[in-house]
């Protein structure tokens, strides 16, 4: 399905020097915001844990905001789950979910 969404690169995680989402781990972690990648990436709080999780060499952090409407509408059309920005993964692959 083709759908017109308004500022697309939020959903396809293409951000400069992000860490290494490949790496060997024990742990995966997505951390959710429940509000869009603007407003998320606004937040400091959110950066420090991300950017701390991410420099432990046996955890690898990845984030997941909520969709805007236009996008939310083509996921539920779609019937796609929530996915985190860096590597498109489903909420049952990581080991922890924080909100």
């Amino acid at each position: 399905m083709i759908v017109n969404v308004t500022k697309s690169l939020r959903y396809v995680g293409v951000e400069y020097r992000t860490p290494d989402m490949n790496k060997e781990c024990a742990v995966r972690v997505c951390m959710c915001f429940p509000d869009t990648y603007e407003v998320g990436m606004s937040n400091l709080g959110l950066r420090i844990l991300y950017h701390m999780l991410n420099d432990r060499e046996d955890t690898v952090c990845e984030r997941c905001f909520m969709p805007w409407v236009d996008m939310l509408d083509a996921m539920k059309a779609d019937g796609m789950p929530l996915f985190s920005i860096e590597t498109k993964r489903e909420f049952n692959e990581f080991d922890y979910i924080g909100f």
